[in-house]
């Protein structure tokens, strides 16, 4: 009973505290209903600003959020590491940078009043000369790129080569010169070892006439010749194995050069005896300088370039290029052409004018034999 009345006391107790509180709170509960009446409106703007900002803007800044997420986790540490990288860098340079101000102090200090002095010194001869210098072309002249200026007067003009006809080495382009020179020599050489005339009893002599044995010893130098043409043709192809485009051409058109080469040896020794071997050793010199054989003729003097054209051995190196390098026709008949009117007036002013020079020639020969001193 004593623990009731004691429950029951408190509890009359807290009834009457509260009681005291309850218009107190009445007003309070009063106050925040006028308050939330009179901002309901605000309250309501509020509500729907932050749902359409929900709706609308929460997405972008939703992944404006993620971008900056993951530039954290992903880039940020490369840039810290950049940016100690730089900084280590920049403190091994500081001492570079200190010294390089420290000279530009020095330079102020010390030499600059030497280069203002040079300054002004330019700045007045400048002056002095404004009226006779057109300071304009200077100036461009000055603007200039200096790479583009030495790299042209190093280089004025490039060249574009085009290889037509190549031939492989400097020794197979010489061919030609030199295997016209060979049958030209071994005309020559002929010459002075194969008599021109035949030695005929009178019954002979009566039998054959001179241009018969004009003709027949023509003929044993051809026949020579284009023994020699074949050796010097295979010795090219097999024993110096010099390139070469056509053998075959090289080796035809090698016969028919010893041949051009033969009649014109030939009816000079017939016809003027030493003095025609002594021609065709004088046609062999200046052949060699104004044949063009192996530099061009307008490398040469005027007057080998003036007899150039006039040279069988001219045509006869230039035909035989022909095989060597690779043939162009209209090249080849020229030469062959002229090498050919060559041989055949040759020929004929031998068939037919021997007779008539030899008696003069053979005098001649006579007198020179009695001075001992040529044969």
């Amino acid at each position: 009973i004593c623990s009731c009345n004691l429950g029951l006391k408190t509890a009359i107790d807290y009834l009457e505290k509260y009681q005291k509180q309850i218009p107190a709170l009445k007003q309070e509960i009063h106050d925040a209903n006028t308050l939330l009446n009179g901002n309901m409106g605000t309250i309501v703007s509020g509500l729907n600003t932050a749902s359409d900002l929900y709706q609308n803007d929460y997405p972008t800044l939703k992944n404006k959020l993620q971008l900056a997420t993951g530039f954290i986790n992903n880039d940020l540490p490369g840039i810290e590491n950049d940016l100690t990288t730089t900084l280590a860098m920049a403190n091994a340079k500081f001492p570079l940078l200190e010294k390089a101000l420290n000279d530009a102090t020095d330079l102020i200090h010390n030499d600059w009043p030497f280069l203002r002095s040079g300054i002004q010194k330019g700045a007045e001869a400048i002056r002095k000369q404004q009226k006779t210098v057109d300071l304009k072309d200077l100036i461009k002249l000055l603007r200039r790129d200096a790479t583009k200026e030495s790299n042209f007067l190093a280089e004025p003009v490039k060249l574009q080569s085009k290889h037509v006809y190549p031939i492989k080495t400097y020794g197979s382009a010489s061919a030609p010169f030199y295997t016209a020179l060979c049958l030209w020599v071994g005309a020559l050489l002929l010459s002075n070892i194969v008599l021109t005339n035949f030695s005929l009893d009178d019954k002979q002599k009566e039998r054959y006439s001179k241009k018969q044995q004009f003709i027949a010893r023509w003929l044993t130098y051809i026949v020579i010749g284009v023994a020699q043409a074949v050796f010097v043709a295979l010795g090219n192809i097999f024993l110096i194995k010099a390139y070469i485009v056509s053998p075959v051409a090289l080796l035809l058109l090698a016969v028919f050069l010893s041949m051009v080469f033969m009649t014109i040896v030939y009816v000079l020794a017939a016809m003027f005896g030493n003095v025609g071997k002594g021609l065709a050793m004088i046609i062999l010199v200046l052949s060699i300088s104004g044949g063009g054989g192996n530099f061009p003729v307008v490398l040469s003097d005027k007057f080998f370039q003036f007899i150039n054209p006039l040279l069988p051995f001219t045509y006869g190196v230039n035909l035989l290029r022909e095989p060597t390098g690779g043939i162009y026709a209209p090249n080849l008949w020229h030469n062959f052409i002229i090498l050919a009117i060559y041989a055949v007036v040759f020929f004929f002013i031998g068939l037919f004018l021997k007779d008539r020079i030899n008696p003069f020639f053979e005098k001649l020969h006579k007198e020179a034999a009695k001075s001992k001193i040529i044969h």
